[in-house]
């Protein structure tokens, strides 16, 4: 069995460095790794060159370094169509700040022989976030004719392997003839839920299992709940593009609340100024109109309204 890994970076030298050092160190390596570098602007390329020049996998390694940022989805995308063209039977995919354990690969070797994978599209590892198992990169879709996004249970993490219908990036691995068959990352996306929709369009047509015994390490400094930035934009778009594509009805129910919350914060800012100002409803309610207006005309890509560490007003 061969595997190719894709690693996908933008302006994290520091943290990439640390990843390729984590994968040289592995007791079984892919076979094949791929490095998109997104146009960083912070020394990267140099890192690359530095690591390339040591690196076990010089005979096996491609660096892609792109010449504008095409976010996750974009390199993610380049990254995959690379990987589609080798001769390997599956795909593992990370981002530069994700450590997978040392054993990772021989350990995924090790259950692939002893489980049935006839009908598995992809699998995924836990992920641990300063020191517990981040239950929200692995979910399920509720049975239900609005389809409802549902985080995996934390006893799920106590059985050998279990189910789910959407995953993260974050310790992926896809089997190639998959993506041959159903397509690789929305390119146009750009950031966020770019992995979700492949998750959901895989999921539709074969199973995905998460391995526990899987680890791949993903800390992250926690933001306040309801943070408004540019990325907001795009995590709201990408959802409705994701549902209208593929559950049009639940599409029809995000889009029927998101406009009627939309509606009641417009009173609520002429009711109560003061009100509109703490919680920023003009910045708020501007992205949502636009995030909705997006999904029904079907833009993607990037939003000039919304570019990369623009502020919200």
């Amino acid at each position: 069995m061969k595997i190719a890994a894709v690693i996908v970076t933008f302006n994290r030298k520091e943290l990439l460095e640390k990843v390729l050092n984590q994968f040289d160190n592995m007791t079984r390596k892919p076979d094949r790794l791929i490095v998109v570098n997104n146009a960083s602007n912070d020394g990267t390329d140099k890192i690359l060159k530095a690591w390339f020049e040591l690196s076990p996998y010089k005979n096996t390694v491609k660096i892609i370094n792109l010449q504008e940022n095409l976010g996750g989805s974009g390199g993610f995308n380049k990254g995959l169509n690379e990987a589609i063209k080798l001769d390997v039977d599956w795909v593992w995919l990370s981002d530069d700040d994700a450590f997978p354990d040392l054993d990772i690969f021989e350990k995924f070797i090790n259950f692939k022989k002893d489980h049935d994978s006839s009908n598995v599209g992809a699998y995924c590892t836990s992920v641990i976030n300063n020191g517990e198992i981040d239950l929200k990169h692995r979910r399920i879709l509720s049975n239900t004719l609005i389809k409802k996004e549902i985080s995996s249970k934390k006893s799920d993490y106590s059985l050998k392997y279990f189910k789910v219908d959407l995953f993260s990036y974050v310790g992926a691995i896809i089997n190639k003839n998959v993506l041959v068959e159903l397509g690789v990352t929305e390119k146009d996306y750009f950031i966020w839920y770019d992995d979700t929709e492949h998750s959901m369009r895989i999921s539709k047509k074969y199973d995905i299992y998460c391995i526990p015994n899987l680890k791949v390490i993903h800390n992250e400094v926690p933001t306040p709940q309801n943070t408004l930035n540019w990325k907001s934009f795009y995590g709201k778009r990408n959802k409705l593009l994701m549902y209208k594509k593929h559950y049009p009805i639940t599409f029809a129910n995000i889009l029927l609340k998101m406009t009627f919350s939309l509606f009641l914060d417009c009173i609520k800012s002429v009711i109560n100024p003061k009100k509109r100002k703490l919680k920023n409803l003009p910045a708020r309610n501007k992205l949502k109109y636009y995030a909705i207006k997006s999904s029904l005309l079907e833009e993607k890509g990037l939003n000039i309204r919304y570019m990369p560490g623009k502020k919200i007003t």
